[in-house]
Parts: structure tokens; C-alpha cells; sequence
């Protein structure tokens, strides 16, 4: 991470006019501010160079913005950023939520969750089609993801057709099935836990070097006394977001209710929930922003995966169990 081109950026002393260094806060079990260059010796072993897989996990709210211009604009960010990745020489694979919101939208109220689901699916590839890229619809089933040795089949098929050059896109199926099982509603209703329970440790399993970018409305995980006083202090121009999770002991405690998502199936609590079987599993995770960067913030103008893959950190990084 270039910390000198940060602070010579014109917004920072804007922003932080008594700082030399770039302020970050972290999080080790209760949060703590550390300057650029201890948060640049967190960052070890997190570079571009040490991933080769990149699984884009798209929230509801990322897929379905509400204004219909406004989505095009978001999606065609996707489409940029997806390109950028292949540029330098990273597989991508989507996993994509945003059916439900999809299907709500196109068919009356009170229709049959499963068609809502199914039409929905339907629109939300429709527009990845439409996207100047190859991609390929795989819908995973329980039973190829519960079994170790079906759930390294499907992910080698899928992991086959990034090396010819197509972008998978993922989401669950059977989901009348899944809809009546409590048990598998728990396990598959969100794609979070599909994404970093499932998806991502059999990539690692097949020889690969994977990292999760979870891509929502949110900028990263806000330090919750710092969004309150964000919320009754015109004066405070932005909360604090947590820049690295080295222990998620008491994360919860940060949740914002009325940030919680109301299009999808996963708020933050299932996010942090999934993001524990990633951990264990060895696998890091950014989630972030994904939209463009707001006009006078030190990033303005990039997106999440663009400022990644440039070693220009955004959002919340969980390190691995062990790093």
C-alpha cells in the first residue's frame, strides 16, 4: 500500500488535519487506532500476488439497487472490475445474490416464493449476460456441497471453465426443498455462507490460492460509537470503518440494526457467522463498498476490487486464524 500517496492525496488533510500518518482502526477483540505503518505490517501476507482466485460474493443490494439507473451503473461496475481482475491474471467466480429481489419485483405480491426465487435467478443472469463477458450459470445443490468429494467435482468443473476463460456465476438450487427443510434453510438461505462455508475452502482444497471479496452496501464494518456519533453530529463527516480484523472475539457487538440488509437473506450477523468458516479454513476476506468510491473521499472515484488489486486496501480485512 503506497501510505505516501495517501497522505500527499489533497483530501487528507481535509480529513485528517492533525495527522502525519494515515489513521487506521483495527479490531483485536475491541477496537484500537493504529498509524499508516503499523497498519501496513498488519497487512503482511495480504497482497494481490498471494491470491489467484478471486470470489466475489455481490450482496442483494449490490445486484438490485432500487433505481433502475443507477443499478445499470453499479452492474457495469461489476462488469469493470470482473475485467480488471482478468486483466491481471486472477479467475474470478461470482456469487451472486439478488433473485429474491429480482423475482418480487417482476411478479405480484404474495406469489409463490419458489417462482419468485426461479423468475428472479432468471432476470439476475439475464443481466451478467448482458455484460461483455463470458459467463456460465451453475446452481449448486445441498448435496453437492455437504459431500467433500462432490463438492471438489462441481468446484473443478467450475475452476475448469475460469481457466477457459468464462466467469462462473453461482447460486443455490432446489430451493422449494430448501424452503421447507429448517435445517437446510439455516445452511443454504444465504449465499454468504455458500460463499465462504462451501465455495471458497474447496477451491483451496484443489491447489488454489483463494480470497473472498464480500461486496455489499456498506463500506466495511463501522465502529458502532463512531457511526452514532456520525448519525447526531452534522459535523462528523463519516464513520469510522474497522480496517483489519485480526481476532473477531465480540464483532457482533458492532452490528448496526438498522444498517441490516432488507433485500437479501444475510445481514452482517450471518456475514460474521460465514466469515468464521473461512477463517478456519485458512482463507482471508475483504468485504467492502460495492460501488464506486464517493467524491472526496482518498479513494474517490475507485472501485473496491480496481483499488485491491492496485495494493490501495479499502473496506474490512479479516486475516486468517493463524496470521
Amino acid at each position: 500500500m503506497d501510505l505516501d500517496e495517501l497522505v500527499q492525496n489533497p483530501n487528507f488533510k481535509r480529513m485528517f488535519p492533525e495527522k502525519r500518518e494515515l489513521p487506521f482502526f483495527i479490531w483485536d477483540g475491541k477496537v484500537r487506532e493504529v498509524l499508516g505503518s503499523s497498519y501496513h505490517n498488519l497487512l503482511a501476507g495480504f497482497s494481490p500476488e498471494d491470491f489467484d482466485v478471486l470470489i466475489l460474493k455481490l450482496s442483494a443490494n449490490v445486484t438490485h439497487k432500487s433505481d433502475p439507473t443507477e443499478r445499470d451503473k453499479v452492474l457495469k461496475g461489476i462488469e469493470t472490475q470482473i475485467k480488471y481482475a482478468l486483466g491481471s491474471d486472477k479467475r474470478v467466480i461470482v456469487v451472486a445474490s439478488g433473485a429474491r429481489a429480482y423475482g418480487e419485483e417482476s411478479l405480484p405480491e404474495g406469489s409463490n416464493p419458489v417462482d419468485v426465487y426461479r423468475t428472479g435467478q432468471r432476470l439476475l443472469m439475464n443481466k451478467f449476460r448482458k455484460m461483455d463477458l463470458n459467463v456460465k450459470e451453475f446452481l449448486l445443490t445441498p448435496e453437492s456441497m455437504r459431500d467433500t468429494q462432490l463438492r471438489q467435482q462441481e468446484l473443478g468443473k467450475i475452476l475448469e471453465c475460469c481457466n477457459q476463460d468464462y466467469v462462473p456465476v453461482l447460486n443455490v438450487d432446489d430451493v422449494a426443498r430448501i424452503k421447507e427443510d429448517a435445517e437446510l434453510r439455516r445452511e443454504f438461505s444465504s449465499n454468504d455462507v455458500l460463499a465462504c462455508r462451501y465455495v471458497a475452502p474447496a477451491v483451496k482444497e484443489l491447489g488454489n490460492k483463494p480470497l473472498i471479496i464480500m461486496l455489499g452496501s456498506e463500506a466495511g464494518i463501522y465502529e458502532k460509537e463512531s457511526y452514532r456519533r456520525y448519525t447526531c453530529d452534522k459535523n462528523v463527516r463519516f464513520p469510522n470503518v474497522i480496517r483489519v480484523v485480526l481476532n473477531g472475539t465480540g464483532l457482533e457487538s458492532q452490528i448496526i440494526p438498522e444498517r441490516e440488509s432488507a433485500k437479501g437473506t444475510g445481514g452482517l450477523g450471518t456475514k460474521l457467522e460465514a466469515i468464521e468458516f473461512a477463517k478456519k479454513a485458512g482463507i482471508p476476506i475483504m468485504m467492502a463498498q460495492g460501488f464506486q468510491y464517493n467524491q472526496g473521499s482518498l479513494l474517490q472515484g475507485c472501485w473496491p476490487v480496481i483499488a485491491l488489486l492496485d495494493k490501495r486496501y479499502v473496506g474490512t480485512i479479516f486475516k486468517p486464524r493463524g496470521d
